[in-house]
């Protein structure tokens, strides 16, 4: 995939209503093509509560409450496990049947005082219910991963796009909701057949992920996804492109917490989108781009990148 950094914003339109076509495919094709997902013989939900301040009594509701709605499931096909953090010490625990057919919380651990906001902690809690019950995940991804390939032969089907983009996050600032191991375990796998399905139809395949994947980035352009965005500024941008920028593009590079905030004027928007094309250009394949959620300043990006960025191509 050759892209030009100079060329694409130009296209953005026609980008954004192939990506908004895909969404509407599934209401315009007809009901025997709609996909179905298919049925899994068991599942896995983690619920992560937290409410260590005026919204504990909340909390307690909403266990009780979930605790009610398990009495018409069939335990033997699905696993309720939840984190709650609220009064009292955290706790991960299970939502079982006992021997006289009560429902009870099956305690997994008990854990000490932390702040469960915190990224390490939601790590563990995820590795640890993962773990607990590896064979129900893998099925639940396997079975997500049906019903996504599905979606993808419709799209080629009935649209024949240029692109496919999806959307899947795996990271906050810091760093991945889970290790690089997890990834590698449930995720990875399904994505290279994505990669495949895509490409077997002729087209590309651009991945959103927000937050820090530095960790997976090389693995991401192994298997051969085209683009990921946006690369927010959490990441090493210039690392990843001079380790794998031959192989995937990179979008991002623009700092949209703050470029998107109210009350950010236009000089300080320009400013930053020269910035990105500044550091990153000509390093290998990136493109400068950000989520936009502002109309106004979506419109001073894309003039932006078009002049700036015929101001570099005639150096």
């Amino acid at each position: 995939m050759r892209c030009n950094n100079y060329t694409i914003p130009m296209r953005m339109k026609l980008y954004t209503l192939l990506c908004i076509s895909f969404f509407l495919l599934f209401t315009a094709c007809n009901q025997d093509d709609d996909p179905v997902p298919p049925e899994v013989g068991s599942r896995t939900v983690l619920v992560y509560i937290v409410a260590d301040n005026n919204l504990s009594s909340f909390a307690k509701e909403d266990v009780e409450e979930m605790i009610a709605g398990m009495e018409s499931v069939d335990l033997s096909s699905s696993n309720l496990l939840v984190y709650q953090d609220d009064k009292v010490a955290p706790v991960l625990f299970r939502i079982s049947r006992n021997k006289k057919g009560r429902l009870e919380k099956e305690i997994i651990k008990e854990y000490a005082e932390q702040v469960s906001t915190k990224a390490s902690v939601m790590k563990e809690v995820m590795h640890r219910a993962f773990y607990e019950y590896p064979d129900e995940v893998h099925e639940f991804f396997d079975a997500m991963c049906e019903y996504k390939l599905k979606c993808i032969d419709l799209a080629y089907k009935y649209l024949k796009p240029d692109v496919i983009h999806m959307h899947d996050d795996w990271g906050t600032n810091k760093n991945l909701f889970f290790s690089p191991e997890i990834w590698r375990e449930f995720i990875k796998p399904n994505e290279e057949k994505y990669v495949k399905r895509i490409h077997d139809h002729g087209m590309l395949y651009i991945h959103h992920s927000c937050g820090n994947v530095d960790k997976i980035i090389p693995e991401l352009a192994e298997i051969g996804i085209d683009a990921l965005e946006p690369v927010m500024l959490c990441n090493d941008i210039e690392g990843s492109l001079k380790a794998c920028g031959d192989k995937i593009t990179l979008m991002g590079g623009i700092d949209n917490q703050m470029i998107d905030q109210k009350g950010t004027g236009e000089e300080v928007i320009r400013a930053e989108v020269r910035r990105a094309m500044d550091t990153y250009v000509g390093k290998g394949r990136y493109i400068p781009y950000y989520i936009p959620t502002n109309k106004e300043t979506f419109g001073i990006y894309i003039d932006e990148v078009t002049k700036y960025g015929k101001d570099i191509f005639h150096k």
